[in-house]
Order: structure tokens, then C-alpha cells, then sequence
């Protein structure tokens, strides 16, 4: 399989994280537009899907943890693709797997039958690995599916310090497109944005020109601490990293509690006040 999209290249992006129904795409798109936010502007709008191996064996999800917020089945997820990429957005998979350091293999089938399904419709997504997996297995899915790969930067690896990271980032190289600095991994905790930009600029210093980067980490619209903390980020970011060479996603501080049990949804008023806190920061205003 071959994709349309460059592999080591994925478009600067504000992004939601969370989308569970096409008409959701619209929606977000529209309030993204309000505020200078989507295609043609400096940053694109992304759009991920969460989902996980149950979405492939069974053709339901498989809820890693509560809230649940994952894609409902396959056919769903390409609706919100298409839908994103009519709208000329970035739709996104965000694949659960492990969450621990590598250790035994990791099962790539899921990732590999998932990615060439969605190809029959004429869909490539770019796929972040929410995990830390061994760098054989990044490897192999690169392989198989040459879409552009986004790899989390979870504590869970970059507590281990920058020499090991380093190492870690020089094996899988060839495969990954983007690093997407994020501690929080979901949780809503808030991204410590200078030993993240430092890790940034220690990997680009060793593999120059080679990842794009995007940040995470208690980003949203919900009170105005979060406001605050958003257009925070995004003003720093922009002083630190070159004008607009950055990517940033939210998840869990745009959404309110479902109406099914241990459920929750996204909020369009949230995200609304999410894309305002953006523009405030890209403006400085």
C-alpha cells in the first residue's frame, strides 16, 4: 500500500481528539474557521479518532479506559474520515495499544488490517501510537502501511532522559513523522513546557529536519484557568518554536459526561472556546 500523503510529513495542526460521529467534523470545522483555524490558514484543524483492536476483530471497540470516548465501529469511523477529508482536515487515528515501556511484542496485526480496510475507501489516515512500543513494531507498521506515523511521547519514555530517548528516536527514524510531546497521555494533566521544548531541541540538534513536533497536555475551553493555560502554550510555543512550527491536541478538557454511563462527549461550546484560546495565542493578543 502507498499513500497519497508524504510519509515524513503532517501539516500543523490544532487538533481535537475524541470524534465519535460524523456530524461532529462539520461542526468543529465551522467553529475552527471562526477563529482562523483549518485548511489554508497556518494551522490545519486534525481531527482524531480514537480506536483500539476490538474496532478490528469484533467491529466494536474495545474501551481501554473510562470515560469511554472511541469510535462506536467501523463504519462510523468512515464516515468522520471522509467527512474530515471533504472538509479538507486532517483525520487522524489515535490507536490504543500498550501503555507500558517495550518489553514482549506488541501486536501489530490490528494497526496493519485496520489501516488496509480503510484504504479499500480511498483513506489514509496518519496514525498516532498512543503507547511506547518497541521500535521493531513502529518498524514493522511503517512497513506495512507507509502512512505517516505520529509517535506519543509519554512519561513513560522521557522520564527515561534524553540519552535513552535519543537512542530510542535513532531507531525508529525511517518510520516515525511526527513526536507529539505528551505527558499527559488523556488524563488532562497540564504539559511542563520547558523540559519538553528541550527534549525537542535535543532530538532536533541530533536528527535535523527529520520530525515535526506537536504538544499535549491540559489544553482546552472549559474554565478560565484552562483558557488561560492554552493560549499560554500556544503564545510560547510560537516565541520558542519559530513562528508556527508547532501542533497542539486536546481531549479530555472539551468534553462533558455522556448519556450512557462512563461515557463523555464532546462539547462544541468547549471547542469553541478552545479554537478562541488558540487564536488569542497565535496573536498574542
Amino acid at each position: 500500500m502507498v499513500s497519497p500523503l508524504p510519509s515524513h510529513r503532517i501539516p500543523n495542526y490544532i487538533g481535537v481528539t475524541g470524534v465519535q460521529a460524523p456530524e461532529q467534523v462539520e461542526s468543529l470545522v465551522a467553529a475552527a474557521a471562526r477563529h482562523q483555524i483549518g485548511h489554508g490558514f497556518s494551522h490545519n484543524t486534525m481531527l482524531g479518532c480514537l480506536v483500539s483492536p476490538g474496532l478490528v476483530t469484533d467491529g466494536t471497540p474495545t474501551h481501554t479506559t473510562k470515560p469511554y470516548r472511541h469510535v462506536i465501529n467501523q463504519s462510523v469511523l468512515v464516515e468522520i474520515l471522509s467527512a474530515a477529508q471533504d472538509k479538507g482536515s486532517i483525520g487522524m487515528l489515535h490507536f490504543e495499544l500498550t501503555k507500558t515501556w517495550p518489553g514482549e511484542p506488541a501486536d501489530v496485526a490490528p494497526v496493519l488490517s485496520l489501516l488496509r480496510t480503510l484504504s479499500q475507501s480511498n483513506l489514509f489516515p496518519p496514525v498516532q501510537l498512543n503507547g511506547v512500543f518497541r521500535a521493531e513494531d513502529i518498524n514493522e507498521i511503517h512497513k506495512g502501511v507507509r502512512v505517516p506515523l505520529v509517535l506519543q511521547m509519554r512519561k513513560e519514555l522521557s522520564n527515561r532522559g534524553e540519552t535513552e530517548v535519543l537512542r530510542y528516536m535513532e531507531s525508529v527514524a525511517s518510520s516515525v513523522a511526527m513526536i507529539l510531546m505528551d505527558p499527559s497521555a488523556g488524563s488532562g494533566l497540564k504539559i511542563d513546557l520547558e523540559p519538553a521544548i528541550n527534549l525537542q531541541r535535543a532530538i532536533e540538534i541530533r536528527f535535523p529536519g527529520i520530525f515535526t513536533f506537536g504538544y499535549a497536555g491540559g489544553l482546552g475551553g472549559g474554565s478560565e484557568s484552562q483558557i488561560a493555560h492554552t493560549s499560554s502554550v500556544v503564545h510560547s510555543l510560537k516565541k520558542a518554536l519559530t513562528n508556527t512550527q508547532f501542533s497542539i491536541d486536546t481531549e479530555t478538557k472539551v468534553r462533558i459526561p455522556g448519556q450512557q454511563p462512563d461515557t463523555d462527549e464532546l462539547d462544541m461550546n468547549l471547542c469553541d472556546l478552545y479554537f478562541s484560546a488558540v487564536r488569542k495565542g497565535l496573536t498574542g493578543a
